[in-house]
């Protein structure tokens, strides 16, 4: 039986990077849907999850498993996307200034074999130290929040900013790593299997070279 090939519609380099470092054999195909804003962050995480991964449908053959995620970032009951702009990046972060804010993120898959669709939503807290208009400033400066939702990446320099978390890191990254791997497994596929797998073939490869 043919290994199911692992394909992430994802234009996110936080994304690639988290998989990569683990080791995970996958393909990346950028997807081109537009992110939306829905009546709720759980429909907006799923909605627009399942955009990216309708829209490189048609350049994925059969006999793979196609993953995509999408985060949103929540407060005082407002969806918050990626911003538009720097004044709008100042806007969002005026926001979560000394509040504590939901940070929402779907895992969405697509077996191309079977046709079928599978999904996870995690949610997570996290809370901002109160922020002055010149950190504001200097943060926007170094042109971090412009490609993130919330108009911050906890990963990087908003890391500074941040006092508490309560959920899953890797999920306010962008990519719920222990629900991604649950989610493969409850359709059959062994992450970390794969990944010694890949590894041998990697090693046996360079052998051959050596």
């Amino acid at each position: 039986m043919a290994r199911k090939k692992i394909v992430l519609a994802s234009s996110s380099p936080r994304r690639i990077e988290l998989l990569r470092n683990l080791g995970i054999p996958f393909e990346v195909i950028k997807p081109k849907a537009k992110e939306k804003i829905f009546n709720t962050p759980e429909k907006t995480v799923l909605m627009n999850a399942k955009a990216k991964i309708n829209s490189i449908l048609d350049k994925v053959k059969a006999n793979a498993l196609i993953v995509s995620a999408d985060t949103v970032v929540v407060v005082d009951g407002k969806i918050l996307g990626k911003p538009r702009n720097k004044d709008n990046a100042f806007k969002f972060l005026k926001m979560l200034s000394g509040k504590t804010h939901e940070v929402y993120t779907s895992i969405v898959i697509y077996d191309t074999e079977k046709k079928i669709w599978d999904y996870v939503i995690v949610r997570s807290l996290v809370k901002f130290m109160e922020l002055s208009d010149a950190e504001i400033l200097d943060y926007i400066a170094t042109g971090e929040p412009l490609d993130k939702a919330g108009g911050y990446g906890i990963q990087d320099l908003a890391g500074l900013f941040v006092e508490e978390i309560h959920g899953d890191f890797f999920a306010i990254v962008g990519f719920p790593l222990n629900a991604f791997y649950k989610l493969l497994k409850k359709h059959g596929m062994n992450l970390l299997r794969l990944i010694r797998s890949s590894n041998n073939a990697s090693n046996n490869k360079a052998s051959r070279f050596t």
